[in-house]
């Protein structure tokens, strides 16, 4: 079997990368997965609260 040379990056470089090439995505990203976890864990608790 061939075995390429091809050279390969640490994934923490490739992430870091990723983030500084569009930091907004990652902000909207982590307000966009705060949001659904409010409403699917803390919202529901409320209303229980609310009403008993």
């Amino acid at each position: 079997m061939i075995e390429s040379k091809i050279p390969s990056l640490p994934a923490w470089k490739v992430i870091w990368e990723m983030i500084r090439f569009r930091p907004w995505l990652d902000v909207i990203d982590f307000f966009s997965v705060a949001l659904l976890r409010f409403c699917w864990q803390i919202a529901p608790a409320l209303i229980i609260k609310t009403f008993f």
